[in-house]
């Protein structure tokens, strides 16, 4: 019985042992690097062949960013027999260059639950009168035309890498900054010029990026770099040496909003701010019932067309109906900075005559050369509204007393119901004539009448309105709280037809609105931001309450208007 048992005992030893030895077998991994000595800025290979299996999973290689810039790599996989033996090798080869210079170690290698086997690099420092040529050769200059900047505000980075002759560059430039916190904008394409420095010429390749920070702090600047080569004289001989150049990363001051600028009022900073207003047909006198156009023009220098605050006419209800155009946002990136463009258009309907005071339109900004605040303007006016509002004749009643000569008159001129046919046939044929009448009436209108002018822009109005909200609630999913802010106003304003300070003050009357905003103000401006807590769901339910809870006289501003009225 015992014999029995230390039987089976050594079966189990022996399967294990072999079932280790096969695992042994299949993570075998072997690490070769070439070559093991190398001047600074040269570059080395570094190899993994894992033989046993064709699947396994790709090596972690991030422990190689420490000391190495990991510039490509290729993997490859074959399987060979042999005297009837089948064997797989997967190959992994990564091409670095070191960061510094001295013994640099090549760590262990995470390959599936294996690791490689660690090595030893040496990098000899470059002799310094070669380092010199070379930085001569080709460098980077970076810079920013405003540093400290407001939150908002535009700032340029300009990159400038400088080659001379016998420079190779073998890479682009790197395309726009990949910033968090910050909408950058490409301005134009990349530039080529020439220049002398110190009697060499040099070629010049210039790229610029309008920044506009969206939070006061700090904001980081990543590093760039090229790969090229350059021409170098060693021991009496002229080679070429492939070498990699880096600009610095770069911090930018961003600055919160100045503490004198109104808090009821959008922020805008700008380098300037340019209002205009143009009507359609131009007069100072206008016809009751006549549709007008009203095109609201505005233009900021420095700074993007969102940014901009919606602008309004501010007409009385009790003169005008107006109906709002969809808002055309565009910038104008071609030249040395940012121009945000805003264009807004109203139809507008007279309704009564009289003299109408035009009010001025006022844009509240930041002069960010001045450091200080301003104000553009399009100045108020008066135009004549003419014409008379038509009022339908009442109809005679039923119960309306008749002249006692007219019903006589009535009565003896009446036919007899021999000469005409039955009331009720009369009533009939009279009926049916009316029908046929009005349908014919509405098949000409329809066939070969436009729809009124007033009845389209009133559609407009209302489709721009439910543009808005879907706009609005796409922010409040994505939680953008900038663009949140941008698209509330302009809904506020469209369903409020009001400017957009008064449209907010109405908004913030609500229960909790006002609590709300100064929760959104203070996570996109202050320094100490609170993320999460915007409670963005809560403000588009206010906000659609609000379109809910207008006065009967503002919810019928989207009902197609009456002919005379």
């Amino acid at each position: 019985m015992v014999s029995r048992q230390t039987g089976v005992l050594c079966y189990c030893l022996i399967a294990l042992l072999g079932i280790g030895v096969a695992v042994g077998a299949s993570a075998e991994i072997r690490t070769i690097l070439e070559p093991r000595l190398i001047d600074e800025m040269e570059t080395v290979r570094l190899t993994l062949r894992i033989a046993g299996s064709t699947q396994v999973d790709a090596p972690d290689f991030s422990p190689l960013e420490q000391d190495f810039e990991l510039l490509g790599t290729q993997n490859s996989s074959r399987i060979s027999s042999i005297n009837g033996r089948t064997s797989a090798i997967v190959e992994y080869q990564i091409n670095l260059r070191p960061k510094r210079t001295g013994e640099l170690q090549i760590p262990p290698l995470k390959v599936g639950d294996e690791y490689s086997e660690a090595l030893t690099l040496a990098v000899r420092p470059l002799d310094p009168g070669v380092r010199d040529a070379i930085e001569t050769m080709i460098f980077f200059e970076t810079e920013f035309t405003n540093n400290p900047v407001y939150v908002q505000a535009q700032t340029i980075l300009i990159r400038r890498l400088f080659y001379s002759a016998g420079v190779q560059i073998y890479s682009d430039l790197p395309g726009i900054p990949e910033l968090a916190d910050a909408v950058v904008v490409p301005l134009g394409d990349t530039r080529s010029d020439t220049t002398t420095r110190n009697g060499r010429r040099y070629g010049v390749i210039e790229q610029r990026f309008a920044i506009f920070p969206e939070k006061s702090g700090e904001l980081t600047i990543p590093p760039i770099s090229v790969t090229s080569s350059v021409r170098l004289q060693s021991g009496g001989r002229t080679r070429r040496s492939g070498i990699r150049v880096n600009t610095a990363a770069m911090n930018l001051q961003v600055l919160p909003i100045p503490a004198g600028y109104p808090a009821s009022e959008p922020w805008l900073p700008a380098q300037s701010v340019s209002l205009d207003a143009q009507w359609s047909p131009p007069a100072n006198s206008y016809e009751i019932g006549d549709p007008i156009s009203v095109s609201i023009k505005a233009a900021a220098l420095g700074n993007v067309a969102s940014s901009i605050p919606p602008l309004s006419p501010g007409l009385s209800d009790s003169q005008f109906k107006v109906y709002p155009e969809a808002p055309a946002l565009s910038e104008d990136t071609a030249g040395q900075q940012v121009v945000g463009h805003r264009e807004q258009t109203f139809a507008l309907i007279p309704t009564s005559p009289g003299g109408a005071d035009i009010p001025a339109i006022r844009l509240t900004w930041w002069d960010t050369v001045a450091d200080e605040l301003r104000r553009s303007e399009i100045p108020g006016r008066l135009i004549e509204l003419t014409g008379q509002v038509a009022i339908e004749q009442p109809a005679v009643r039923a119960t309306d007393e008749v002249p006692a000569e007219a019903s006589e008159s009535s009565e003896a001129t009446r036919p007899t119901s021999q000469t005409l046919l039955p009331d009720i046939s009369r009533a009939q044929i009279l009926t049916a004539a009316v029908v046929l009448l009005i349908a014919a009436g509405l098949w000409v209108a329809y066939r070969w009448l436009p729809v009124p002018a007033a009845w389209q822009r009133a559609l407009i109005a209302r489709r721009a309105q439910r543009q808005q909200l879907q706009a609005l609630t796409a922010s409040v999913r994505s939680r953008n709280l900038p663009v949140l802010r941008t698209d509330l106003s302009r809904y506020l304003t469209t369903i409020y037809q009001c400017p957009p300070t008064d449209a907010v003050k109405r908004f913030c009357a609500q229960p909790n609105a006002a609590a709300l905003l100064r929760e959104l103000d203070r996570e996109l401006y202050s320094t100490s931001p609170t993320a999460g807590k915007v409670d963005c769901e809560a403000i588009l339910k206010l906000a659609k309450q609000a379109a809910g809870k207008r006065p009967e006289s503002e919810t019928n501003r989207g009902d197609l208007p009456a002919l005379y009225s």
